[in-house]
């Protein structure tokens, strides 16, 4: 039978030797020695294993923020000693911890269902940053898997202590695990752990703006006279311009965004006491954390505005205009850069502790993040059109036409974003008798 997830207000801590009330329970802790003796496990040996590998993979973190967390989840988790007061000076500002606990008799996860564990801050903290390490904790005497069932968490550090994990169906199933097909799943947080994330990372980058065309010259206005064609609008008392106006330049195209980067997945410590249904089809337990996000394009540059035309000059009995030239095209402008893509997600380790004589019969997969694509670059914007000059009835006292715009520089593609390695995945074998009575 499948018992009812129970919603229940916070109980208090369990003592010494005792389990954690029936039902879901969202709790706050407030120091790590009370966090190891309620979610850790009991078995000293198990633990000692675990501290013996627990920085495999993560050792360069150690100089990073992220290092502190893990000091403080080795101590709770594993062997590890008492955090330094400079890590605890640290955890503070995470205090309390945020727990969402879990405990059941038994629980049967349909065919093809999948049971997220996962824990999200703005349902029941919503005071809290929304990156803030979350985390979730279930104890379940017997969970039952029928075929295509999931148990998956996504971004909480994750305990499990299961008495007895069975698989419902025994027929073999020869398909290895892989990311998709498993049945416990160590997937990333669907929040980027990202400071410099906006609600425009990863954004194109806008358009250039174009280039206005030039203004065509002023043709003069000849009149007849008694003494012969006349200006209307004399030298001296109006100038007229017949020259062509060049082409305004058009606007630079602006980068595009970088991407985000993947999602993080953290620690798991999954304890299951025994394993039944799983000699011919294997307890598959896969992670791989987020990829990270594609860099925006590049905007594009903007036209070139096209030169204006020269205006018609006249030899006139009062004065002489010059037919006029032809403005310059403006230059395109030059195409933005793609914006980088995000960092693959970064992964903490994952514990399996088995006995002995289960050991073999489970399969592990831990993927690497893989990171972004590169956002393209933008396109550089076209010349505009050279003005052309006035033609004149005497050909060698026609304008001449200006000269043409140059086309702008496509933009650079943005690099890709790098993959991180994913999660070690140890398997602990122990017989249980490391057990000891919960610490006081």
């Amino acid at each position: 039978m499948m018992e009812d997830t129970l919603m229940q207000p916070a109980p208090s801590r369990p003592r010494p030797r005792e389990a954690w009330p029936l039902g879901t329970h969202h709790v706050c802790f407030h120091d790590v020695e009370e966090l190891r003796r309620l979610v850790g496990t009991r078995d000293v040996l198990a633990r000692c294993k675990k501290s013996e590998v627990f920085y495999q993979g993560i050792e360069a973190r150690q100089r990073l923020p992220q290092g502190m967390h893990d000091r403080c989840e080795e101590f709770v988790y594993a062997a590890g000693g008492m955090p330094s007061r400079r890590d605890l000076d640290g955890l503070a500002r995470h205090l309390p911890v945020h727990y969402k606990v879990i405990r059941l008799h038994s629980h049967r996860v349909a065919a093809g269902e999948v049971w997220d564990l996962t824990v999200r801050g703005e349902a029941y903290w919503p005071e809290l940053d929304y990156l803030e390490e979350l985390y979730v904790f279930l104890h379940v005497d017997h969970l039952v898997l029928e075929n295509g069932a999931r148990v998956v968490v996504r971004g909480n550090v994750m305990a499990v202590e299961c008495g007895t994990l069975e698989r419902a169906s025994r027929e073999p199933h020869p398909e290895p695990v892989s990311a998709d097909c498993f049945d416990i799943g160590i997937l990333p947080t669907p929040d980027s752990v990202d400071r410099n994330a906006s609600l425009n990372t990863g954004a194109r980058g806008v358009d250039g703006r174009p280039g206005a065309r030039g203004a065509d010259g002023a043709s003069v206005r000849v009149e007849g006279s008694i003494f012969g064609p006349w200006l209307s609008a004399p030298d001296g008392e109006t100038r007229v311009e017949t020259d062509g106006q060049d082409g305004g330049h058009g606007g630079t195209g602006q980068h595009g965004r970088q991407g985000r980067n993947g999602g993080m997945c953290r620690l798991a410590d999954i304890r299951i006491g025994r394993l039944i249904g799983f000699t011919d089809n294997p307890l598959r337990v896969f992670s791989q954390a987020g990829r990270g996000g594609p860099g925006g394009d590049g905007g594009n540059g903007g036209d070139g505005g096209d030169g204006g035309h020269g205006g018609t000059g006249a030899a006139a009995v009062n004065g002489h205009v010059p037919f006029g030239n032809g403005g310059k095209g403006g230059d395109g402008g030059n195409g933005g850069d793609g914006g980088n893509g995000g960092n693959g997600g970064i992964s903490s380790n994952v514990f399996l502790q088995l006995r002995p004589e289960d050991c073999s019969h489970v399969q592990v997969l831990s993927l690497p993040s893989t990171g972004g694509d590169p956002g393209r670059g933008g396109a550089g914007g076209i010349a505009g059109e050279r003005g052309t000059g006035a033609v004149s009835p005497v050909k060698s006292s026609g304008g001449t036409d200006g000269a043409a715009g140059r086309d702008g520089a496509n933009g650079v593609a943005g690099r890709s974003g790098k993959a991180r390695p994913g999660a070690r995945i140890f398997i602990v074998s122990t017989t249980g008798e490391g057990n000891c009575a919960n610490e006081e």
